[in-house]
Protein backbone atom coordinates (compact mmCIF):
# COMPACT_ATOMS: atom_id res chain seq x y z
CA UNK A 1 0.00 0.00 0.00
CA UNK A 2 1.45 3.45 -0.67
CA UNK A 3 1.33 6.44 1.08
CA UNK A 4 2.04 10.17 0.48
CA UNK A 5 3.43 12.95 2.02
CA UNK A 6 2.94 16.52 0.84
CA UNK A 7 3.41 19.74 1.74
CA UNK A 8 0.05 22.09 2.29
CA UNK A 9 0.04 26.12 1.54
CA UNK A 10 3.27 26.44 2.07
CA UNK A 11 2.81 30.31 2.24
CA UNK A 12 1.48 29.23 5.64
CA UNK A 13 4.53 28.24 6.72
CA UNK A 14 6.05 30.93 9.07
CA UNK A 15 7.85 30.15 12.44
CA UNK A 16 7.30 27.51 14.97
CA UNK A 17 6.01 30.28 17.74
CA UNK A 18 3.77 31.20 14.63
CA UNK A 19 1.71 28.00 13.82
CA UNK A 20 1.56 26.77 17.47
CA UNK A 21 -0.14 30.11 18.31
CA UNK A 22 -2.77 29.44 14.65
CA UNK A 23 -3.33 26.07 16.20
CA UNK A 24 -4.23 27.63 19.32
CA UNK A 25 -6.44 30.14 17.72
CA UNK A 26 -7.90 27.02 16.01
CA UNK A 27 -8.53 25.43 19.38
CA UNK A 28 -10.28 28.46 21.06
CA UNK A 29 -12.77 29.11 17.97
CA UNK A 30 -13.35 25.00 17.75
CA UNK A 31 -14.59 25.49 21.34
CA UNK A 32 -17.11 27.50 20.47
CA UNK A 33 -18.84 25.33 18.34
CA UNK A 34 -20.82 21.79 19.04
CA UNK A 35 -18.33 19.53 20.06
CA UNK A 36 -17.95 16.11 18.42
CA UNK A 37 -18.11 13.19 21.01
CA UNK A 38 -14.95 10.93 20.20
CA UNK A 39 -14.09 8.45 22.92
CA UNK A 40 -10.51 6.85 22.84
CA UNK A 41 -9.68 3.11 23.30
CA UNK A 42 -7.20 2.52 25.37
CA UNK A 43 -5.01 -0.32 25.10
CA UNK A 44 -1.90 -1.92 27.47
CA UNK A 45 1.16 -4.09 27.14
CA UNK A 46 4.30 -4.88 29.35
CA UNK A 47 5.77 -1.35 29.11
CA UNK A 48 3.34 0.45 26.70
CA UNK A 49 -0.03 2.43 26.30
CA UNK A 50 -2.12 3.13 23.59
CA UNK A 51 -4.56 5.15 22.54
CA UNK A 52 -6.31 5.25 19.58
CA UNK A 53 -9.42 7.50 18.45
CA UNK A 54 -11.77 7.71 15.68
CA UNK A 55 -12.54 11.05 13.84
CA UNK A 56 -15.16 11.17 11.41
CA UNK A 57 -14.85 12.59 7.98
CA UNK A 58 -15.25 16.11 8.04
CA UNK A 59 -14.30 16.45 12.25
CA UNK A 60 -11.52 18.75 13.16
CA UNK A 61 -9.64 18.69 16.64
CA UNK A 62 -7.16 19.60 18.34
CA UNK A 63 -4.68 17.67 21.21
CA UNK A 64 -3.08 18.51 23.90
CA UNK A 65 0.53 19.20 24.81
CA UNK A 66 2.18 15.93 24.66
CA UNK A 67 4.88 15.55 27.11
CA UNK A 68 6.94 12.64 25.76
CA UNK A 69 8.16 11.44 22.54
CA UNK A 70 5.63 8.84 20.91
CA UNK A 71 4.48 7.44 17.86
CA UNK A 72 1.88 9.18 16.57
CA UNK A 73 0.20 6.37 13.20
CA UNK A 74 -2.54 7.16 11.30
CA UNK A 75 -4.06 3.80 10.25
CA UNK A 76 -6.89 4.47 8.19
CA UNK A 77 -8.06 7.55 6.08
CA UNK A 78 -6.61 10.91 4.74
CA UNK A 79 -5.92 14.32 6.92
CA UNK A 80 -4.05 17.32 7.06
CA UNK A 81 -2.36 17.39 10.52
CA UNK A 82 -0.45 20.80 11.68
CA UNK A 83 2.29 21.14 14.13
CA UNK A 84 4.51 23.71 15.59
CA UNK A 85 6.46 22.72 11.60
CA UNK A 86 3.22 23.52 9.51
CA UNK A 87 0.53 21.27 7.85
CA UNK A 88 1.33 18.21 6.16
CA UNK A 89 -1.39 16.06 4.31
CA UNK A 90 -1.04 12.61 5.22
CA UNK A 91 -2.57 9.38 4.30
CA UNK A 92 -2.80 5.88 5.55
CA UNK A 93 -0.85 4.07 6.63
CA UNK A 94 1.56 6.98 7.80
CA UNK A 95 3.76 6.63 10.98
CA UNK A 96 5.84 9.56 12.76
CA UNK A 97 8.29 9.82 16.16
CA UNK A 98 6.77 13.28 17.98
CA UNK A 99 9.03 15.10 20.20
CA UNK A 100 8.02 16.29 23.33
CA UNK A 101 6.18 19.72 23.51
CA UNK A 102 4.04 18.90 20.44
CA UNK A 103 0.67 19.85 19.94
CA UNK A 104 -1.34 18.93 16.82
CA UNK A 105 -4.31 20.00 15.29
CA UNK A 106 -6.20 18.03 12.25
CA UNK A 107 -8.87 17.66 9.69
CA UNK A 108 -9.99 14.08 8.43
CA UNK A 109 -10.62 14.87 5.01
CA UNK A 110 -11.97 10.53 5.36
CA UNK A 111 -12.92 8.42 7.97
CA UNK A 112 -10.14 8.23 9.99
CA UNK A 113 -8.00 6.37 12.57
CA UNK A 114 -5.64 7.89 14.68
CA UNK A 115 -3.14 6.18 17.43
CA UNK A 116 -0.73 7.60 19.91
CA UNK A 117 1.65 5.01 21.51
CA UNK A 118 3.61 5.73 24.63
CA UNK A 119 6.60 3.97 26.75
CA UNK A 120 4.67 3.68 29.97
CA UNK A 121 4.18 1.41 32.84
CA UNK A 122 1.35 3.41 34.17
CA UNK A 123 -2.27 2.01 33.65
CA UNK A 124 -4.46 4.58 35.35
CA UNK A 125 -6.17 7.08 32.90
CA UNK A 126 -5.75 9.83 35.44
CA UNK A 127 -2.75 9.54 35.78
CA UNK A 128 -1.72 8.86 32.33
CA UNK A 129 -3.12 12.31 31.42
CA UNK A 130 -0.73 13.62 33.94
CA UNK A 131 2.14 11.62 33.06
CA UNK A 132 1.74 12.03 28.84
CA UNK A 133 -0.26 15.79 28.16
CA UNK A 134 -0.97 19.22 29.41
CA UNK A 135 -2.33 22.13 28.14
CA UNK A 136 0.34 24.43 29.60
CA UNK A 137 0.99 26.70 26.84
CA UNK A 138 3.93 28.31 28.71
CA UNK A 139 5.54 25.11 28.23
CA UNK A 140 5.42 25.88 24.36
CA UNK A 141 6.72 29.69 24.84
CA UNK A 142 4.23 31.53 22.80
Amino acid sequence: MKYEITSVRAGWLASKKDNIRKIIALENELLKLEQLDIPPEHVFGTGFYARTIKVPKGGCLTGKIHLTEHIFMLSAGEMTVFTEDGPKHIKAPYQAVCKPGTKRAGYAHEDCICTNVHITGETDIEKLEVELVCNDLLMLGV
